[in-house]
């Protein structure tokens, strides 16, 4: 004999709702003290929801400050540090591509850096030589 198979939410419906299992909410009768004293002003069912008004909104706006101010550059001690080289060939290969000039990096004589989204901005003075090198420096 086999089992019945068990309801699933798929499957499942919920019994019809009859008369008697149905909600009904109905307003409370009227007595004697609820009977309006004027005729335009009907009488509150005690299951309306009354509200007072909500305060008005503010008459300013909020200020908001300003943006914080950038963090200040760092000048970097040691230029020789493997890092800031690489940075400095990098700056000059771009350069050199973007011009279509035979460039070729030397050295960083300074550096300097500033924390930015995670990383850092670096602002570098590089020696280059080539014979697209207007100047020894950049």
């Amino acid at each position: 004999m086999a089992a019945a198979p068990s309801p699933s939410l798929a499957t499942y419906l919920p019994p019809p709702l009859t008369p008697a299992s149905t909600p009904v909410f109905l307003p409370p009768p009227p007595t004697p003290e609820s009977t309006p004293v004027s005729p335009e002003i009907p009488p509150t069912p005690a299951w309306t929801l009354v509200s007072s008004p909500s305060p008005p909104p503010a008459a300013s706006t909020p200020v908001s400050s300003p943006p914080p101010a950038p963090p200040a550059w760092t000048p970097v001690v040691d230029v020789n540090v493997q890092s800031i080289r690489q940075v400095g060939q990098f700056a000059v290969r771009i350069h050199a591509l973007h011009l279509g000039v035979d460039l070729v990096f030397v050295k960083v004589v300074s550096c300097q850096t500033q924390p930015s989204d995670g990383g850092y901005i670096y602002q570098l003075v590089v020696a280059v030589t080539g014979s697209g090198a207007k100047s020894p420096q950049y």
